[in-house]
């Protein structure tokens, strides 16, 4: 996982190769100790006002447990709470997340950022800063949240998501760790919101809260403007499914044009791994590895299944009846194959059926 700390997902992933090594010896040495030089005498030489940031430059805070919500927001004095933090960012900007535990319920329509001025939110290096509450962002134009964990509140309410992206262009969650959700899922993606991602992230144990199947891992319910799925580890929801797609009654507007590829799912029994329902469309799940449905239930389920467009291919599935039942709107498209991938602690890949696949392949 290419992050600035883990979030903990037991990584049986090869580690990349070494970086080819530059130039070696004196000579390198000489010419960097060059261009050093020269880069210092060029900078004395400028007038002061011309390496001075310009007073457009987007602003960067820092936030952390014990600072205080009218300070400047610098690492020496920070903000306390995300949500101040977050009301301060403009586009370009940037929030530092210092470790600790925030115990809030963030919930804001922020700042725009664009396409080549995003909005990050992140750890600070090495740190795990947690959210105990709920996180709702409306409209997070081209946001990046990384490295920012959520958890369970028993403040919070069981009919509220504990994570909620509504609507917004070009927004990510990447690199987290969220759990514990006591609710109709721990990630509602709702609104209309148009190039998303939902990536690096260990998202797990949802608990049985609602009645039967309604407490998911990832639940999207949101147009068809299209996101992307990937990479994540997606465990345990036994109420649930890991990642359900479509929209809340059989008379709503169609939910699709996801892309659900590279992910780990295991034991998601409520009653499969992913479920596409009424007017999910165009829908493409590949590359996943599913490990343990409900009982008697293939992988990749449908519930009363009438948008179009969805395909299931070349995906690793165990602990199950088999990957996929073909269905109206749902087309099997192959590659599909039943076989354990001998997921498991202290395991390291080896089997070249299962490389390419999932989050670990």
């Amino acid at each position: 996982m290419q992050s600035q700390h883990s979030p903990h997902v037991p990584d049986l992933h090869v580690p990349d190769p070494a970086r080819p090594a530059g130039p070696a010896g004196p000579a390198r040495g000489t010419a960097l100790r060059r261009a050093l030089a020269a880069l210092v005498l060029g900078v004395l030489a400028l007038p002061l006002a011309a390496v001075a940031a310009p007073a457009s430059a987007a602003s960067s805070y820092v936030v952390a447990p014990w600072g205080s919500d009218s300070a400047a927001g610098t690492w020496a004095h920070p903000f306390r709470t995300l949500t101040r933090g977050m009301k301060a960012l403009r586009a370009g900007g940037t929030l530092v997340v210092r470790g600790g535990t925030y115990r809030e319920r963030v919930k804001l329509r922020p700042a725009k950022g664009t396409a080549t001025r995003r909005i990050t939110v992140r750890a600070a290096e090495g740190e795990d800063p947690v959210v105990r509450g709920v996180l709702w962002l409306t409209g997070a134009d081209y946001w990046t949240l990384r490295n920012i964990d959520v958890t369970w509140s028993a403040a919070n309410r069981s009919n509220e998501h504990m994570v909620k992206m509504s609507g917004g262009v070009g927004w990510r969650i990447a690199d987290a760790q969220i759990w514990g959700a006591r609710s109709y899922a721990a990630i509602l993606v709702t609104g209309r919101p148009r190039g998303w991602k939902i990536d690096h992230s260990w998202i797990h144990d949802t608990y049985r809260t609602h009645t039967v199947n309604q407490d998911h891992l990832i639940y999207v319910n949101a147009g068809m403007g299209g996101g992307v799925i990937e990479r994540n580890v997606l465990s345990r929801s036994a109420n649930g499914r890991g990642i359900k797609v479509g929209p809340s009654s059989p008379s709503a507007g169609a939910v699709g044009n996801v892309v659900i590829r590279y992910n780990t799912f295991y034991d998601n029994r409520g009653p499969s791994n992913v479920q596409l329902s009424y007017g999910a469309s165009r829908v493409r799940i590949y590359r996943n590895i599913f490990v343990r449905s409900g009982y008697g239930k293939p992988n990749v389920t449908t519930y009363r299944l009438s948008g179009y467009g969805n395909v299931v291919a070349d995906n690793v599935g165990w602990a199950s009846t088999r990957v996929v039942y073909p269905a109206r709107g749902l087309r099997n498209a192959g590659g599909n194959v039943k076989i354990n991938p001998y997921l498991g602690w202290g395991y390291s890949p080896g089997s070249a059926r299962v490389r390419g696949y999932g989050r670990f392949g």
